[in-house]
C-alpha cells in the first residue's frame, strides 16, 4: 500500500505548491488488480476508495470492474461519498445509476466533468449503453453552461480517438486503457487525450493555459513552411528521375512510384494544415504541459496512514 501514501503525499505537495486551484481526476480501474470481487481485494478497494474520498478527488470513472457482485462495492462507495461518474451505466431499467457529469468551478472557469465507463453486457445487473446514445443529449444540455468539457473515460484508446473525432465540444479525454501506457497527450480534431499508466505507478499533472478556444497547440504538427519544402524536394527528385527513366527503366520506375506515394501523402497534409491555419488565424492556442511524477512510498498524511494501517490489519485478520 506504499503507491497509495506516496500518491496522497505527492497531491499535498502539489496543492501546497500550486497557486490556482487543482482537479484531482480518475478515469477508472484503479480499486481491483483482478476481475474478480475476492474479500481481500474488496477490502482492499474499499481503502484506496475511503483514500480517495480523504483527499479530496473531484471526480472517479466508474468502470466496469467497479461494478462486480451486483455493483455492492459501488453502491457502497457511491453512498460513502465518492465521487463517481458515468453517462452510459444504467440498471435494468434503462435508468442511470451514478451521477452522469458534474460542474466544478475553477479559477473562474467552469469544468463540466463527464465519466465513461467500459463495456458491461445486458446478461448483468448493471448494463453499459453506447456512448453515442450517452454523450449526444449530455453534450447538448451542458455545452452552454461551461468553459470546458473533460471527459473521464475507462474505453479503449481506439474508441476515445473516436469521441474526439465525433464530439469536437470535449476539449479534453483523460482516459484509462491498460493496454496503453503513460501516453504524451495527442490531439484528434479539437480534442487533447492524455492517460498516465496503469495502476498507480505515476500520477499526471496537466497544467493548461486556457484562451478560450476550442483548439489546441499541436505538439506534433510539422511547420507548413517544412512540408512544402518537403514537397519541393520531393518534385525535384520526381523530375531529375523522370528524365533518366527511359534510360534505365525497370531500376527507376519503383522508386519514382514511391516518392510519387510520398507526394500525394505530402499534399494531403499540406491541405489539411492550411485549412487548420486559415481556422486558427488570428486565434490564440490552447496549451498544455504533462509532466509524469513516479508514485514512491513515502510519509503520508495521518488520515491516509491510519487508512492504509486499517487495510493492512483487515488482511491480516
Amino acid at each position: 500500500m506504499g503507491g497509495l501514501s506516496g500518491k496522497a503525499t505527492i497531491i499535498q505537495q502539489q496543492r501546497e505548491a500550486s497557486a490556482s486551484s487543482l482537479l484531482l481526476l480518475d478515469a477508472g480501474k484503479s480499486f481491483f488488480k483482478k476481475n474478480n470481487h475476492t474479500q481481500p481485494q474488496l477490502t482492499t478497494a474499499l481503502g484506496i476508495a475511503n483514500a480517495y474520498i480523504s483527499m479530496g478527488y473531484d471526480a472517479v470513472a466508474v468502470s466496469a470492474n467497479d461494478m462486480k457482485g451486483d455493483g455492492l462495492f459501488f453502491a457502497q462507495t457511491l453512498q460513502d461519498g465518492l465521487p463517481w461518474l458515468s453517462a452510459n451505466l444504467v440498471d435494468n431499467t434503462g435508468a442511470t445509476v451514478a451521477p452522469t457529469h458534474l460542474i466544478k468551478t475553477v479559477s473562474s472557469l467552469k469544468i463540466a466533468l463527464i465519466g465513461l465507463t467500459d463495456t458491461i453486457s445486458k446478461k448483468n445487473k448493471y448494463s453499459t449503453i453506447n456512448y453515442k446514445s450517452a454523450l449526444t443529449p449530455l453534450l447538448r444540455e451542458i455545452d452552454s453552461q461551461c468553459d470546458i468539457i473533460i471527459l473521464l473515460s475507462n474505453l479503449s484508446g481506439d474508441v476515445n480517438k473516436q469521441i474526439g473525432r465525433q464530439f469536437p465540444a470535449i476539449n479534453l479525454i483523460i482516459s484509462s486503457d491498460k493496454t496503453l501506457g503513460k501516453m504524451a497527450p495527442m490531439v484528434i480534431n479539437r480534442t487533447l487525450i492524455t492517460q498516465t499508466s496503469r495502476r498507480g505507478k505515476y500520477l499526471g499533472k496537466l497544467e493548461i493555459d486556457w484562451e478560450g478556444s476550442n483548439v489546441w497547440y499541436n505538439k506534433r504538427l510539422r511547420p507548413l513552411a517544412e512540408l512544402r519544402k518537403k514537397d519541393a524536394a520531393i518534385g525535384l527528385q520526381l523530375a531529375r528521375l523522370s528524365e533518366r527513366e527511359h534510360k534505365q527503366r525497370s531500376n527507376l520506375q519503383k522508386r519514382i512510384s514511391q516518392l510519387r506515394l510520398q507526394k500525394q501523402r505530402l499534399l494531403k497534409e499540406i491541405n489539411s494544415r492550411q485549412i487548420q491555419e486559415a481556422e486558427q488565424a488570428g486565434r490564440p492556442l490552447n496549451q498544455h504541459r504533462l509532466t509524469f511524477i513516479p508514485v514512491l512510498p513515502k510519509n503520508s498524511p495521518r488520515e491516509i496512514e491510519a487508512i492504509v494501517e486499517e487495510i493492512t490489519n483487515q488482511l491480516r485478520r
